[in-house]
């Protein structure tokens, strides 16, 4: 009987005789896939990278001069231990300060208390403005 195949399937690879020098073609143009969009990720990333700079340039300190590390090794839990690891990697002069925050729980459940008055003093607010005083 003979079977149907649908159009796709007939430049499919399944097709290939075993041994032919169709198998080597197709090797070089993975290859060459490959190395084209190596090339043009580190072409992109080159580029990010420039208007990166320039936008972190142009932003004021302290943000632009700030970094936040979460999940620190206990090793570097604290302010001078943090300065030393960063200071191998920057020199010293350019680190201004470091500060690590431990134990937020409390403070994360105060501002979660806080954000309801937030909302309260914002409704004042808008009740104030729309007074015809």
């Amino acid at each position: 009987p003979h079977l149907e195949v649908d159009r796709l399937s007939r430049i499919g690879m399944a097709n290939i005789q075993s041994g032919s020098d169709l198998y080597w073609v197709h090797a070089c143009i993975v290859w060459l896939v490959v190395v084209s969009t190596e090339h043009f990720i580190q072409q992109a990333m080159d580029g990010f990278l420039v208007r990166r700079w320039q936008w972190l340039k142009r932003m004021p300190a302290p943000r632009c001069t700030t970094v936040l590390v979460e999940n620190l090794p206990l090793e570097y839990c604290s302010d001078s231990r943090l300065r030393t690891f960063f200071a191998k990697m920057f020199t010293p002069e350019d680190i201004v300060a470091t500060h690590v925050v431990r134990r937020t729980e409390c403070l994360l459940d105060l501002i979660a208390r806080g954000h309801p008055t937030d909302l309260l003093l914002k409704r004042a607010e808008a009740d104030r403005d729309r007074s015809p005083s």
